[in-house]
């Protein structure tokens, strides 16, 4: 009986010239977004994680897309969407903390920073309670600042849904700002 020994797996080879600052500009905001669409930290890592290397193995190649950002927000947000969709997903509860997400730097006083906590754990509070479309929305659009019109192409919505899902998002979140 003859052993088959498996071949070696292929070393990648050196990192295409700029991945690294491609990688330090963008892995956190790629890491937010995965996290507000998932509310799952491991799978916000594992997503995050799958998006670099297919930068990576675009960029090995030798392909470049007209930008960078915009090409990492929309793999990430339709890997997120794809996990979204799979059955075991659906079973499971939020498990990120999205009031440690940041909403922006900040470098206040002691007083502004408690404040700017407090309404940074309300609203990722109250982003996770938007139906799945209103905060895809949300993010890409407010978030992200992506125009309607890429969010309504890579949502498959028509660029009214978007306003409007936008629309009750926002509703939403402002009554529970008022109502604090």
């Amino acid at each position: 009986m003859r052993v088959q020994i498996p071949p070696k797996a292929s070393v990648p080879g050196p990192l295409p010239d700029g991945w690294n600052g491609l990688y330090r500009d963008h892995h956190e905001r790629i890491l937010r977004l995965c996290r507000v669409m998932l509310a799952d930290e491991q799978s916000a890592q594992e997503i995050t994680q799958e998006v670099f290397l297919r930068s990576y193995q675009r960029m090995a190649v030798g392909e470049q897309p007209l930008s960078w950002g915009a090409w990492l927000t929309r793999v990430a947000a339709n890997a997120c969407r794809d996990v979204r969709r799979s059955a075991w997903c659906r079973r499971l509860s939020p498990r990120v903390e999205l009031e440690e997400i940041p909403l922006e730097p900040g470098h206040d006083t002691p007083e502004h920073s408690l404040e700017r906590q407090e309404l940074c754990r309300r609203v990722w509070q109250q982003c996770l309670r938007l139906p799945r479309r209103q905060r895809e929305v949300l993010v890409l659009r407010r978030l992200e600042q992506w125009p309607i019109e890429e969010v309504a192409e890579a949502l498959g919505l028509s660029e009214g849904a978007v306003k409007r899902h936008l629309f009750r998002a926002l509703q939403r979140l402002r009554k529970v700002l008022v109502e604090g």
